[in-house]
């Protein structure tokens, strides 16, 4: 039987598809609720405003996050371990880009959007640190490599190119998943032996 989805869940559709389309701005509660099939005053009782719900999906994609990160069991090889990070984080960003592409587009001219969103990375960095540390104490990792800034290093790679894939289409700047991770992230990887 198929589990029923709830209102709050389909305002946060309606608004991750809306923003993805829209963006911040143009996204306004009125056609969040119509693409919801919701009236604008339920969609106020679930929700108090955008930034509200800019929270909640926040939270939701954090929760998405761990679910991610409780799954992953490192191989002990640094190169097949960041290359399968790589793939998941691709698919992480392309089923939550609505998030990723209203920090890119409007969180200059919404500071709060940015610190809201600026958590998903900064979530993966921590779980990065984590993991490349016990990669360094088995020897998997160089002695004499900075974890903080590797990690930082790496996230700028891997999210960079998860942009690029998603808004940057077909303009000669994107590059293969299968491409990227065996070229780009396999030697990234090796560096860090």
């Amino acid at each position: 039987m198929a589990q029923k989805i709830t209102t709050d869940e389909k305002i946060l559709n309606a608004f991750s598809k809306l923003l993805e389309e829209n963006g911040y701005t143009e996204t306004t509660t009125k056609k969040i609720a119509q693409a919801a099939g919701v009236n604008e005053s339920t969609l106020f009782r679930h929700f108090k405003d955008k930034e509200q719900l800019v929270k909640e999906l926040v939270q939701k994609y954090m929760s998405d996050i761990d679910t991610v990160n409780a799954g992953f069991i490192p191989s002990g090889d640094i190169v097949t371990d960041l290359m399968r990070v790589a793939d998941l984080y691709n698919h992480f960003v392309e089923a939550h880009k609505a998030l990723f592409l209203i920090g890119m587009r409007d969180s200059f001219q919404f500071p709060k959007l940015k610190e809201m969103i600026i958590q998903l990375p900064m979530k993966l960095k921590k779980i990065l640190v984590f993991w490349m540390t016990e990669m360094k104490h088995s020897g998997e990792i160089n002695g004499l490599v900075n974890i903080e800034i590797t990690a930082t290093n790496y996230i700028t790679l891997i999210l960079g190119h998860a942009l690029i894939q998603n808004i940057y289409t077909d303009t000669g700047l994107d590059i293969s998943q299968v491409d990227f991770v065996q070229k780009n992230v396999r030697d990234f990887a090796e560096h860090l032996k």
